[in-house]
């Protein structure tokens, strides 16, 4: 069975964690994974430099479109980056997040 991984970047770790708990307790997310990046990017014709917070939420195919709501409504962010990507795990991994989330 196939799950949905949604990627975004915060400004800093309690912006990213506040999103993320809550994906977790309403059950929109199995799990979230917080971590240090560091993002070179060109926004409006320079060379920019960010140290952020890349947020990874596990979650089904059904409640991508919460998620993402969810991380625009939250985010402080212009263009909040927000990428969507499917994947494939092992029967049990996928019966957990099937048993954690709640479309």
């Amino acid at each position: 069975m196939l799950y949905k991984m949604i990627l975004s970047t915060f400004p800093n770790r309690a912006s990213a964690k506040t999103v993320a708990m809550f994906l977790v307790e309403n059950k929109m997310a199995a799990c979230c994974q917080l971590s240090d990046v560091e993002s070179i990017y060109n926004w409006k014709g320079k060379t920019e430099r960010e140290f952020e917070i890349r947020l990874s939420v596990k979650t089904s195919a059904a409640l991508v479109g919460k998620v993402v709501a969810k991380i625009l409504s939250s985010h402080t962010y212009e263009i909040p980056q927000i990428v969507i990507t499917d994947f494939e795990t092992t029967e049990k991994f996928g019966s957990w997040i099937d048993s954690s989330v709640k479309a």
